[in-house]
């Protein structure tokens, strides 16, 4: 499971102006909410932008940070408001953004338009603690090698250091690079805190002990540490302290996603007779014929799906078949729908349907060996192909099916010939059958050399909730993804940037009614009506689970 912390910049164009007659332009400032999972949450406050004064343009310089984890949604509701003096500031517009889609997206850059006019940008990155660590290590170095901040007696073991104080007829002497000699400060103590008259340069003695001072402003008592002299004189050298710097941090799933890699879907479907007749109600493949309801199939098309198919941009997806019978014979691999490839995951759904209007007979057995290798051969031909136009490709085979695999050892031999792909496997068992032998291949994958690539998890486990389906199924891609790559020395490229012309700009949508309260402090923000919860949450982008 890998948790990764998101940084979000905002930026607004051609707000409308609502400052009012006579009243020059609006002043903007934007809220960032995290909307809730589930109804029963409460929408947390990040907080809010700077105000920009006089612009219907604002560049807002303050970012936010939430956490993000494949297979977890989280949705921020942007709202920007007209900062109004002793008054009642005044709504300008709203959007919401689907941190996956704005990840997914080129340069990970995404952009609404806004019912009341103009339009709102947001652009999330990695946060690069890297950096920050460095730093740390550096400043450790630093003090490791000075004396400043040595141990004192009194008031001066509180931990802050004042400047070298001489308060002996032989003051601390410091090297002069410049000549052999040792420049030696002349420090005359004013209270409340030391002024420092010019230094003087005093021949380097070899037999004067030497101090080391450490004072504060409000405890002019310094302690000594005596430092004994060398018996003879070398002319003194600033210390030699060897630093190798830690090897740089190991790429993440964001790192290659941020460089422009792409995750592709290939779906699978058990048509085996062991699902039921799909005509029947309360089968695994009966089909509402309402539409107002969805099977479990259709569920986990469109929970997992929806994620996934953030991080690809034709969103074209093959959809294949397994265990049906075609004309007397049995195939186990065979398209769904009349396209080899489909757009999007209602193209997913539409050629699941249509297959039970193909003539096919449900049959047995449960066979996915020709499935996974058609699905690994599809993966390396795509990451070939990106590669010679300087990209990056990643596949992700969903197999969902409502028993287990007739012969588990041929299976593990398939997954362990397929490993070597830029392939994950995530079986999905539908129904209540048992999937022992399911969880056999998820667990024998951790225990060979081979690359473990395949990760089972039972729907029924997670039916309540679509996002612990999706938390559960994905747990572990994100590193598969990054171990690929890895192992065969293939570095993310560069985040990629995104031209303004270059940015989809998505049609506005119903604002969300969410009120917020801003108190007497400036940072103050508090959500409006009801505390118990009960607020807008998102809708699912697929189906009605």
């Amino acid at each position: 499971m890998t948790i990764e912390k998101v940084q979000i910049s905002i930026r607004a164009s051609k707000l409308r102006n609502v400052a009012g007659a006579f009243k020059g332009t609006s002043d903007p400032f934007a809220v960032v909410t995290v909307l809730p999972k589930d109804r029963s949450a409460k929408p947390q406050v990040l907080g809010k932008t700077e105000v920009i004064k006089n612009s219907l343009s604002p560049d807002w310089v303050t970012s936010f940070f939430v956490d993000y984890e494949l297979g977890t949604p989280v949705s921020i509701l942007v709202k920007v408001f007209d900062k109004v003096r002793k008054s009642k500031n005044k709504e300008m517009g709203s959007a919401v953004f689907e941190m996956g889609a704005v990840l997914g997206a080129k340069g990970s850059t995404k952009a609404k338009q806004l019912k009341r006019g103009g339009t709102i940008f947001v652009r999330a990155e990695k946060v690069k603690g890297a950096d920050n660590i460095m730093d740390q290590i550096l400043e450790d170095k630093i003090a490791a090698v000075t004396l400043d901040s040595a141990p004192a007696h009194s008031a001066a073991t509180s931990g802050h250091s004042a400047p070298r104080s001489a308060y002996s007829s032989a003051p601390p002497p410091t090297y002069s690079a410049h000549s052999s000699a040792y420049s030696a400060p002349s420090t005359v103590y004013s209270a409340p805190s030391p002024v420092y008259s010019p230094p003087q340069t005093v021949p380097y003695s070899s037999t004067a002990p030497a101090y080391v001072y450490s004072a504060t402003a409000s405890s002019p008592h310094a302690s000594h540490i005596h430092v004994p002299s060398a018996t003879s004189a070398p002319t003194p050298s600033a210390p030699s302290i060897p630093f190798t710097p830690p090897p740089p941090a190991s790429p993440s799933f964001l790192d290659y996603i941020e460089g422009g890699c792409e995750m592709q879907l290939c779906v699978a479907i058990d048509f085996t007779g062991s699902n039921g007749d799909p005509r029947k109600p309360g089968t695994l493949h009966y089909l509402s014929p309402d539409g107002t309801s969805m099977n479990d199939y259709e569920k986990a098309i469109c929970a997992i799906g929806g994620i996934l198919s953030d991080y690809d941009t034709d969103k074209q997806f093959p959809v294949w078949g397994f265990g049906a019978k075609y004309n007397g014979q049995v195939y186990h691999l065979f398209q769904c729908g009349p396209e080899t490839e489909v757009n999007g995951v209602q193209g997913v759904l539409d050629a699941y349907h249509k297959t039970f209007k193909s003539g096919l007979v449900m049959s047995s057995p449960t066979v996915v060996t020709e499935i996974i290798g058609t699905a690994a051969a599809f993966a390396r031909s795509a990451q070939e192909g990106a590669e010679r136009e300087g990209k990056q490709k990643y596949t992700t085979l969903l197999i969902l099916t409502d028993g287990a695999v007739s012969d588990v050892q041929a299976t593990v031999k398939c997954l362990e010939t397929c490993s070597d792909a830029p392939l994950s496997i995530i079986i999905v068992g539908i129904g209540s059958a048992n999937f022992s032998a399911m969880q056999f291949l998820d667990d024998v994958g951790e225990s060979k050399p081979k690359p473990d690539i395949c990760q089972f998890v039972e729907f029924n486990a997670h039916k309540r909730s679509r996002q612990s389906l999706t938390a559960a199924t994905m747990s572990e891609l994100p590193d598969q993804l990054v171990s690929y790559f890895q192992r065969n020395g293939i570095q993310p490229f560069p985040k990629q940037e995104v031209e303004e012309e270059d940015i989809v700009i998505e049609p506005a949508e119903e604002e969300i009614d969410l009120t917020l309260d801003f108190g007497e402090g400036e940072g103050d923000i508090v959500l409006g009506g009801d505390s118990s919860g009960g607020v807008y949450v998102p809708p699912p982008k697929f189906g009605s689970w």
